[in-house]
Formats: structure tokens, sequence, C-alpha cells
């Protein structure tokens, strides 16, 4: 009976197994979170097995929760779809050598129609793309709608469309792409949170180069936006924004854009030769700051602010570099009354119309002294009648508030160290003025662009960053012949013409005579330790037998000390 019932039991024991290999069978291969592409191993290559897979298309379609797809070299010729994700969860999508290894710019992928990736819908995972080369003959290069993370690096993208079209995420972070030439924007992002920009071209596009609208905050650092048929570089946030390091030049409108903003920092940056303004502000809601830009031959204004719905509370130009723009150096309105408004420590120069103008409608003070107005005799101003320089307008010549210009710079003063033919020596100069109670103190303009200074010798070679740095302009002078060296400065809009002392005279001294080498004596033999007195004389100099005999019975009482304490000594019967 036992017997029966165990073959009863086999029967359908058996039946469910086939079952549940049939159907293990048609739901296809289990995969590993890291799935492998490399069309370049065809017949290898299997989008059923995925072992590897031949199209990367294939293998998102596989992928399950936190997968990252590793794609070998070669052209792939599909659009890319990640909404297609078998468990639409977080993915990251990589490209690698022929070993393996991750290495940027080894795939193309090139569609014949659409987007190279796609995500819409919106994605709910978070998206990291790195290393590929992207184009589309009529869609955008990436396009991705998510409200998850997105992470972009290493990526050229060049498209009929936008390179980059980012939508809905809660962050994202772009570093090291490169997105030049498409038909509209290199880059849009449209509704997200926290923007990072971090070394990123998006430079001769029809329209942007970068089109930011976010509600976090926003950072630009180490990118260029030049050459775009609308303008270079657009932010709006409610949130900080924050550029530093970037240029935006020869485009069509604008360089930098920030239609509206909560606070503005730009630092060590350049906006040239733009079709209107290098920067325009059209409405920040706290601050404005810039340290160390340049803005140079734009078709309007320099800096124009001009707020459209708050006063900004205060605004800041340092060290920075304003010249021959078509019209105006530094344009503001709307100033808040109350602010800390200040203009210091820049070259202001040879524009168009006014070097500074304060406009009719901002009745804040401003404090715009140590500045270089293109002359030495101060701007062109009615509290200033001898000025010749760069025109100052506020509330005394038909604009509003009042611009304090005074002290400005007036004064070079340059010194050296002895001269040396063939020694390097360093030749400094400074620029102040109101008997030094003012001075360019750095730059002036964007450290990574073009000098504003430059140095020359008649004797032998000079060589200078062409900055300011902590006050001085520091010039090093290598000179080649015996007598004077005259060392001389230029500096734009006549810096250097009236104010004098840019030119420093040395006296170059020959090099010295090596000395004659000093005859080596004869050596003399190294004195001996004073020897052992025999017994009964009288010990040597230096303490004799005496010092020795001291010096040994330290030495037992420490060893006897260390080998557990002190030893009793019997006495002799």
């Amino acid at each position: 009976m036992f017997g029966h019932i165990l073959t009863s039991f086999r029967v359908p024991f058996a039946i469910a197994l086939v079952v549940f290999l049939l159907a293990v069978s048609e739901a296809g291969p289990v995969h590993a979170a890291t799935l492998n592409v490399d069309q370049a191993a065809d017949p290898a290559c299997s989008d059923v097995t995925g072992t590897p897979y031949c199209t990367i298309s294939a293998a998102v379609a596989d992928a399950t929760a936190s997968a990252t797809i590793n794609v070998f070299p070669g052209t792939y010729a599909e659009s890319v779809d990640l909404g297609t994700m078998a468990a639409p969860d977080d993915i990251t999508l990589v490209t690698v050598d022929a070993s393996g290894t991750p290495t940027p710019s080894t795939v193309t992928v090139s569609p014949t129609t659409g987007e190279a990736f796609l995500a819409d819908g919106p994605f709910p995972g978070n998206i990291t793309i790195d290393g590929f080369n992207v184009t589309s003959p009529d869609s955008d290069g990436i396009r991705l709608i998510t409200s998850g993370e997105v992470v972009i690096q290493n990526v050229t993208a060049n498209s009929a469309l936008h390179g980059f079209w980012l939508e809905d995420s809660t962050d994202v972070s772009l570093s090291g792409l490169t997105s030049n030439g498409n038909g509209h924007d290199g880059f849009t992002i449209v509704d997200s949170g926290t923007v990072s920009v971090s070394d990123c071209a998006g430079s001769n596009n029809g329209e942007v180069g970068f089109d930011i609208v976010a509600s976090g905050t926003v950072t630009v650092s180490g990118s260029a936006g030049n050459g775009n048929g609308i303008d270079g570089i657009r932010l709006e946030t409610p949130g900080v924004i924050t550029v530093t390091g970037s240029t935006a030049n020869n485009n069509g409108n604008e360089g930098f854009f920030v239609p509206a903003g909560g606070n503005l920092a730009v630092t060590n940056a350049t906006a040239n030769d733009n079709g209107d303004e290098g920067f325009e502000i059209d409405d920040v809601d706290e601050d404005a700051t810039f340290d160390g830009v340049t803005a140079n031959g734009n078709v309007n204004d320099g800096i124009d602010i001009e707020p459209v719905e708050v006063d900004v509370n205060n605004v800041t130009v340092v060290n920075s570099r304003f010249e021959s723009d078509v019209d105006d150096g530094i344009d503001l309105a709307g100033l808040d009354a109350a602010g800390a408004h200040a203009i210091n420590s820049n070259i202001i120069c040879a524009n168009g119309n006014e070097g500074l103008v304060q406009v009719v409608g901002s009745d804040g003070a401003l404090g715009a002294e140590g500045n270089w107005w293109g002359a030495a005799s101060g701007p062109t101003h009615p509290g200033n009648p001898p000025g010749t320089g760069d025109p100052v307008v506020d509330s005394a010549n038909g604009g509003g508030g009042t611009v304090d210009f005074d002290p400005w710079i007036d004064t070079i003063g340059g010194s050296a160290g002895a001269a040396t033919i063939g020694q390097p020596v360093v030749v400094t100069f400074q620029f102040t003025g109101g008997s030094g109670a003012v001075s360019l103190a750095e730059g002036p303009g964007d450290p990574n662009g073009s000098p504003p200074f430059s140095a020359t010798t008649d004797n032998g070679a000079v060589t200078t960053s062409g900055f300011i740095d902590s006050g001085k302009l520091e010039v090093t002078l290598t000179p080649d012949t015996v007598g004077e060296a005259t060392v001389t400065v230029t500096g734009p809009c006549g810096l250097d013409e009236t104010t004098g002392g840019n030119s420093v005279i040395l006296d170059v001294a020959a090099a010295p005579a090596e000395a004659t080498p000093t005859p080596t004596a004869e050596a003399t033999p190294t004195a001996t330790p004073a020897e052992l007195p025999t017994t009964g004389g009288e010990p040597g100099s230096g303490g004799g037998a005496w010092t020795l005999a001291i010096v040994l019975l330290a030495a037992g009482a420490l060893a006897l000390a260390g080998a557990g304490g002190l030893v009793a000594v019997r006495r002799r019967r």
C-alpha cells in the first residue's frame, strides 16, 4: 500500500516539475544587475540570451532595478527608450573599451530617426548616462523627462533640435559635456530642482547655449556658451545662481542672461562681443555680485541690471573690466535705496556712451571709488570739471541717485630689487589714487581671459601674468647686458600714458667673479681620547679614571635595578 501511495505522489510531482520548467523557459533568462552590449561580438551576441546583447534597446528591455549596462565600442543605429525597462527604476548606461574598462567616446548612438536616448512618461527612477557620442537627424540627442535624478557626464551631442532636453528632474548634474552645433539649444533644462553644470560646452548652436529654468540652486562652473544664435548662458530660478570660470562670447543677443533669480554671484567670467549686453540681469530679488569679470566690445552694455519687479538689495562690481562696449560700461536701474552698492577697483573706459550710468528711477547711493575711468583726470561729471574719462551719470546730469567716484586711479608707481646680468629680478608696479587711499586690487577682469597689462624691456627678456595680484603687478626681468634696463608696462585706455611711473630703470651689474678656492691646509690628526692614568697616578684631562669609574658604577646600578631591584651585599666576616 505504501508503494502505491509513493507511486501516486511521483506522478503529480513530475507533472508539476515539467510545468515549472516550461514556465521558466517561457519567462526568458534571468539577468544579473550588470548587462553587457557588444555588437562587435557578432555572431556571439544575442538579444535573446544577452551573452552579450547586440543592441542597447534589448538590454534596457531586460534590465531590472538598479541595472548597469556596459556598452562596448561601436556605432549603434538605434533610438533607445529607457521607458521600456523591464522594471523601471534606477539605471546606468556607461561606455567601455574592448577590455570592459569604462572609457568615454568609445560608443556612438545614431538613430535614423528619433532621439538617441529617450525617457518619457515621466521615468520614475534615477538615470545616469556616461561616455556616449549621440546624434539625431530629426530630434534631440538626449531627451529625458523623469521624476528622479539625472547624471550625465562625458557625453557629446550634435542633433537637429536640442543636444540635451531635460525636464522635471529633482536634481540634474552635468559634467564634461559638449553640445555644439545643434539646431536649437545646446542644453535645455526646464522645471527641474537643483542644477549643477561643470566643464561643459554649449557653443555655436542655433538658439541658446544653456537655457536653464529651475526651482532650486543653479551652479555653472568652467563652462562655455559661445557663438550661439541667441544667448550664451540663460539662467532662471528663485534660488541662488552661482557662475564661475565661464565664458559667453560672440552670441547673437546676451552673453549671460538672468530673467529672474534670488541671489546672483558671478566670478571669473567673460562676456565679450555679444550682440546685445554682456550681462543682462532683468530681476534679482536679493544681491547681485560681480567679481573678476570682463565685458568688452558688446553692442550694448557690459552689465545691464534692470529689475522689473523688486529692487536689487545690493549691487557689487569689483576687480572687473568694461572696455569698448558700444553703449555703457555699467547700466544700473532700480537699486534699493537702503542697499550697499559698490563699484570699486575696476577698469571702465572707452565705452561708447557712459562708463557708469545710474538711470532715472534709481535713488540709491553708489560708492564708485578706486576705478580707472580712462584718464588720470577722472570721469566726466559736473562734480569733476577737469575730468575727461568715461562719463558718470547720476541725478546731477540727467540720471538718478548719487555716485561717489572720488578718489579714482591716477598714479602708477614701480620698484625693483638689485639687478644682475643673467639673473631674474622682480619689478613691481602698483596703481593707486587719492595718495594711496585706493588701488586696483586684483585683475582687473577675468583671470582666465586676456590680461589687461603687458610688459617690455630694452635689455633682456620680461615675463608677466598681465594681472594684478594682491595689489601688485609683477614683471620678471632677466637682463643680458651690463648697464641700464628699462621695464615698461602698458595698460588699457591710456593707463600708461598720463599717470607716470609706468617705467622702472634698473642698473644691471655684472655677475660676481667666481671666488678662487682657498688652498686646503694639511690634515691634522684627530685628537684621541685622554689615556687612562696608571695606578696611583693623577687623572688626565677631561676627568680620567674617576669619571670613568663613576660612569661604570652608575651603569652597574641601573643594570641591577633593571634585574629586579636592589641587591643586598653581604659583609665579609
